[in-house]
């Protein structure tokens, strides 16, 4: 069997990779999509033969104009999707303490990012929407704490309840 001629019989999923980027105050980068109502982490899907690391340093280098790699892998969250959306496996990484330096040729692209803002914790968990709230306040969890996650909708496991997933 060709693998490439039954493409139609494998399931396909969407996968993204966003980046948590922080300042040296511990403000959270997050952007404007023109899309969206809420604000988002920089990020977006990954192409086709595109890895997620490769991905995330496009996307922000693309949206934002921020060109560097991030340290460390933090979350990897499966979205289950809906009748309206489609499931997603979402990769987090953690881009680390940014001085100023680093961040002195942001511009947005005005096209699929309108701005761009730093917030404090409390501020950014109300910025993204309430969809996004608990998978934000788990990537400050996974950097204070140095650690990874692996979430199911936004949930740690196993932490949830097998009736969660």
């Amino acid at each position: 069997m060709n693998p490439k001629a039954n493409k139609n019989l494998f399931p396909e999923k969407r996968v993204s990779s966003i980046g948590f980027i922080l300042n040296k105050e511990q403000k959270i980068l997050l952007v404007k999509p023109s899309y969206y109502q809420f604000w988002h982490l920089p990020g977006g899907f990954v192409d086709e033969h595109e890895s997620p690391l490769q991905a995330i340093s496009r996307e922000i280098k693309e949206e934002i104009n921020l060109n560097m790699e991030p340290e460390r892998l933090m979350i990897v969250d499966y979205e289950a999707g809906s009748e309206q959306t489609k499931e997603v496996l979402v990769f987090i990484f953690d881009f680390g303490i940014v001085d100023q330096h680093g961040f002195s040729g942001l511009k947005v692209d005005n096209t699929e990012i309108i701005d761009f803002s730093f917030f404090d914790k409390e501020q950014a968990v109300e910025m993204v929407g309430p969809d996004r709230r608990k998978r934000l306040e788990i990537c400050y969890q996974a950097r204070r704490n140095d650690e990874f996650y692996y979430l199911n909708n936004h949930k740690p496991f196993p932490d949830n309840q097998p009736g969660d997933l």
